[in-house]
C-alpha cells in the first residue's frame, strides 16, 4: 500500500488499483498529480481499471483535480492506461455529487458510481467481459 497526504494506493488485482481517499480531505490539483504518477508505476504500461472507494469518507475535489482526473492525466490522456473507473459512495449526498460529476462532464473512459464495493467490482467484471 502506498500512502500519499490525500490517500492509500494499492493495485488489488492485475489491472485493478484500489485508492481510498482520506475522510474530509481537500483534494487540490497536486495531490491528484501525485496520484498519477503512482498510477503509471503501478500499472506498468497495462491498461488499468481504478476503484475509488468513498464508502467511509468524503473529501472535496477542486474543480481542477476533477478535470485533470477525468481529461488531462498523463495516465489517461498521454499512456491511454484508464480502461473505466467505479466510485463507490454509500451515502445518498454522496451519490448525488457523484452522479452530478459524471453526467456534468465527459470523460475519456467509462465511469461508473455504485453504492457497494462488490457492485463495483461486478462493473468491473461486465467491462472486461466486453472488451
Amino acid at each position: 500500500m502506498i500512502q500519499i497526504d490525500c490517500a492509500e494506493v494499492k493495485k488489488i488485482a492485475p489491472d485493478v488499483i484500489l485508492t481510498i481517499f482520506k475522510d474530509r480531505y481537500e483534494v487540490e490539483l497536486a495531490d491528484v498529480i501525485q496520484l498519477n504518477e503512482i498510477y503509471i508505476d503501478l500499472a506498468s504500461g497495462n491498461q488499468m481499471f481504478s476503484i475509488i472507494d468513498a464508502e467511509k469518507s468524503f473529501s472535496h475535489f477542486s474543480t481542477e483535480s476533477l478535470n485533470y482526473l477525468s481529461n488531462d492525466a498523463p495516465f489517461v490522456v498521454e499512456h491511454n492506461l484508464m480502461r473505466g473507473s467505479v466510485v463507490v459512495v454509500q451515502s445518498l449526498a454522496g451519490r448525488l455529487i457523484a452522479n452530478f460529476f459524471v453526467r456534468l462532464k465527459k470523460h475519456k473512459y467509462p465511469l461508473k458510481v455504485v453504492s457497494t464495493f462488490n457492485d463495483g467490482v461486478s462493473w468491473i467484471e461486465s467491462k472486461r467481459i466486453e472488451a
